[in-house]
């Protein structure tokens, strides 16, 4: 063998490693895109499922709070319109008194 064929079949050698090497590089870049998109993908299913969680609490908890106001509002109601009719039989006993 030749010092050329050695360079030669060296040369060859190192171009099939090289495209070896892009194979696997390309292999490897793929892999890990497919996996960051499964990750992707899990996590904002994660995240989905945690935004209806919170939204489905903070959705009770709001109809809870309205309960509460209305009711707080229904016994002040009913407080005034007692203190109103209270007053509407006084007035009225006081006009009687007056034209008895």
């Amino acid at each position: 063998m030749t010092v050329l064929d050695e360079v030669l079949t060296a040369e060859k050698a190192s171009e099939q490693k090289l495209v070896e090497a892009k194979e696997a590089a390309t292999a490897g870049v793929l892999t890990a895109k497919k996996e960051q998109g499964e990750a992707l993908a899990s996590e904002q299913k994660r995240l989905a499922e945690v935004e209806k969680t919170e939204l489905t609490n903070h959705t009770k908890r709001v109809a809870v709070t309205v309960e509460n106001i209305t009711q707080d509002a229904q016994v002040k109601v009913q407080a005034v319109e007692s203190k109103f009719a209270q007053k509407s039989t006084d007035i009225e006993q006081k006009i009687k008194a007056a034209l008895a």
